[in-house]
């Protein structure tokens, strides 16, 4: 018997300031923005947030949990 282990991957809504982008996990977002996993999860950070602040214009990610493959 075969046992199929789920792997769940954090999801994204992302916004060019107020406008809608696209939704996708941490690896989607990465590669469509042209970006590190690593970044991705750094524009989710409060000390980003208030980087972007300043001109309102930013990236904005917000987090939408957790999806199963």
């Amino acid at each position: 018997m075969t046992v199929k282990s789920s792997h769940k991957q954090k999801e994204w809504a992302v916004y060019q300031g107020d406008e809608f982008q696209f939704i996708g996990t941490t690896k989607e977002c990465a590669e469509r923005l042209g970006v590190t996993t690593s970044t991705i999860r750094f524009y989710s950070t409060d000390s980003y947030k208030k980087r972007i602040k300043e001109d309102g214009n930013g990236l904005i990610l917000v987090d939408l949990g957790y999806e199963e493959d």
